[in-house]
């Protein structure tokens, strides 16, 4: 039931995610008079939205897939208000309605920001709910603003909910849709809640050119370290990272920030060691977060560069710097150590 083009001129649209489980049920059941697009993944999917808002004489517009706080994803990766944001100049209020058919898309402050980015955006009306959409039996609901565009029975007969709950949940949701498919170059996927790092690794393992954006849940620095960035497109996850460990050697800190996007939190490491070359690379603001009084223990002879090096560590922690200076008096006279080490 795949009809990838308009008809003519349609009243209703649904774009549905052909990823979504068990959505056979829900056409089987679809409403007089609605045309589906079945959006694959690596697709476009604001592309699509910009082409059913254009078709003559639509007055709703569906969106069906999985969805999570202020997200609904669709085409393999989270579209969010900015998606919106950035293909849309704004529009004059328009007589069209466009409902969100996926999970918690309304929910929260992070819900009610998309539903206003999108409305500002399209200038149509938006629906989406802060609670589940599918079987009853599982909590869900076919309830918004709008009609639901597939019958009672086919509501009623669909088995699942259109939900992201965990990060198991979208590694099966993945997988099953078939690697090929998934991971299309420049796709981005979301996992909404934390994630252990053999999870990601699994994800990581079937990547051809994707990239990641999650939490990560272990914060021990020999797991830590075992994070995969993945062989296609390292350097592009944004996994939030926070270091447990209350003593790390520098070389690990800046190893594993080597393995995100975003700055990883090493705000509870008290004790960071290392050679002073190693340690200052840490010391700068830049990819590791620390504790303003972490304490630095130097190993290893000093040399001129050395000693600018714990120049560099003592600017950027009031903590005691531990080490064995040595060097001529203009070496020395070269150091900047505070009154604490």
């Amino acid at each position: 039931m795949n009809r990838q083009e308009p008809l003519s001129v349609s009243r209703e649209i649904l774009i549905a995610d052909a990823g979504v489980e068990d959505l056979g049920t829900l056409l089987d059941g679809l409403n007089p008079g609605v045309d589906v697009w079945l959006l694959q993944a690596g697709e476009d999917a604001i592309d699509r939205v910009i082409e059913a808002i254009a078709t003559p004489g639509l007055k709703t517009l569906h969106l069906l897939a999985h969805g999570a706080p202020g997200e609904i994803y669709l085409g393999g990766r989270a579209i969010t208000a900015a998606d919106f944001r950035s293909r849309f100049d704004g529009a004059a209020g328009r007589d069209l309605d466009i409902a969100f058919w996926s999970c918690r898309t309304g929910a929260g402050e992070a819900g009610q920001h998309f539903v206003q980015a999108v409305a500002d955006a399209t200038g149509a009306r938006i629906s989406a709910t802060s609670g589940l959409v599918g079987n009853a039996e599982k909590g869900g609901s076919w309830r918004l603003h709008v009609s639901a565009p597939f019958d009672a029975d086919a509501q009623k007969a669909f088995n699942g909910v259109l939900a992201v709950t965990n990060s198991d949940t979208v590694i099966n949701l993945i997988l099953d849709i078939g690697t090929n498919a998934v991971w299309a170059i420049g796709a981005v996927v979301t996992v909404t809640d934390l994630a252990t790092v053999n999870q990601m690794n699994m994800l990581t393992a079937a990547n051809t050119g994707g990239s990641f954006m999650a939490a990560i849940s272990e914060g021990d620095v020999a797991t830590l370290l075992t994070l995969s960035e993945g062989a296609t497109a390292p350097g592009t996850n944004g996994f939030a990272i926070t270091v447990t460990d209350m003593s790390a050697a520098a070389a690990n800190l800046t190893a594993i920030a080597g393995k995100t996007t975003i700055g990883v939190d090493a705000t509870q490491v008290f004790t960071i060691t290392g050679t002073a070359a190693e340690v200052a690379a840490v010391a700068v603001p830049g990819g590791v977060i620390k504790a303003a009084d972490y304490a630095a223990t130097v190993s290893g002879a000093l040399t001129n560069a050395d000693i600018a090096n714990l120049n560099i560590i003592d600017a950027n922690t009031i903590g005691v710097i531990t080490a064995s200076i040595g060097g001529t008096a203009a070496q020395l006279d070269a150091l900047t150590l505070g009154a604490a080490n």
